[in-house]
């Protein structure tokens, strides 16, 4: 069974350049809001894990997310493939995310894009998955996007 722990808020001494734990006006370390667990991976690696404030729930929560991982290492649960998951997204969902991207820090120095250069890349994207037919998603590889080009360029 894995344990949660917290973790000290650290600050760099002025005097010595270290990181030190910061101290409370009673001279107690100040501990991160948060729980943190220690979560071990399938190859022996271990990895820290952030969880909620309520140390219960951090708890059941670790718990679920080992017993994940144990099952990936026996071979009862087959390894998540992150590329064929995304796959299965619309690709609505990745303009969203690539939307609110922008909408935050898309432009030059980090600044949010202007509402009509956020107005451009809507049409814009509406046109390629028009264009290319991208709903759903298709991986395509170079022999098929060639015969596709290649019918293109007859029927035109």
């Amino acid at each position: 069974m894995s344990n949660v722990f917290l973790t000290p808020v650290l600050v760099t001494d002025k005097a010595t350049g270290k990181r030190v734990p910061k101290l409370d006006a009673k001279g107690n370390a100040v501990h991160h809001k948060k729980w943190r667990g220690r979560l071990y991976l399938p190859k022996g690696r271990s990895t820290t894990v952030t969880l909620t404030t309520n140390k219960l729930e951090s708890q059941k929560r670790l718990d679920k997310l080992q017993q994940e991982q144990n099952d990936i290492a026996s071979g009862l649960v087959p390894i998540p493939d992150k590329f064929n998951k995304a796959l299965q997204r619309p690709i609505e969902d990745f303009f969203e995310d690539y939307f609110a991207w922008g909408k935050t820090q898309g432009g030059r120095n980090k600044k949010p894009w202007s509402a009509g250069n956020m107005l451009m890349r809507r049409q814009y994207a509406k046109f390629w998955i028009k264009e290319l037919d991208l709903n759903p998603i298709r991986v395509f590889t170079a022999g098929s996007g060639a015969l596709a080009l290649d019918a293109r360029m007859k029927i035109d």
